[in-house]
């Protein structure tokens, strides 16, 4: 076998075993921490930004495999965030999961505009967020057990 496609190879069995990248934007420290805690028993990396510039700026440097926004932060709001990301190549096809406390057909038809792919209400269920997630993502569980077995149906934010 060549060395070119011996490379090749590795490289695509490099990235089949790279672990699905997440990147939460949200400005909610409680939020970010239960969602922190529920994820650290995936074999996700949670990527975390605080408002929209940030999260802009990791996605540009992580280029995320999802993004799980709130809308209303500092700075730059999560609308801005999806405008820019469907702008760039490479963020244009990253699905988009927005946490809200804000609802309605309107903001639901607002949201599919910028490609949203699910608008989930505060407060939030993670085991509603991971069956969401789980549409986009490979989500598997790791080896050890949770140090906290109801961790899963636990609401955040409010």
């Amino acid at each position: 076998m060549s060395s070119i496609t011996e490379s090749t190879n590795n490289i695509r069995s490099a990235d089949a075993r790279r672990r699905p990248q997440i990147l939460l934007v949200d400005d909610d420290p409680s939020i970010i921490a239960g969602l922190q805690r529920n994820f650290h028993n995936y074999n996700i990396d949670l990527h975390v930004a605080f408002h929209g510039f940030q999260g802009l700026s990791e996605a540009l440097a992580w280029e995320p495999d999802l993004v799980i926004t709130d809308l209303q932060m500092p700075y730059a709001s999560g609308e801005e965030l999806m405008q820019c990301l469907s702008r760039i190549p490479k963020t244009r096809c990253v699905p988009i999961i927005v946490i809200t406390g804000r609802t309605g057909v309107t903001l639901s038809k607002r949201m599919k505009s910028f490609g949203v792919t699910a608008v989930l209400e505060k407060p939030l269920r993670f085991d509603i967020l991971l069956s969401h997630v789980a549409e986009y993502i490979h989500v598997e569980k790791r080896e050890y057990p949770p140090t906290d077995s109801t961790a899963e149906t636990r609401g955040y934010g409010s």
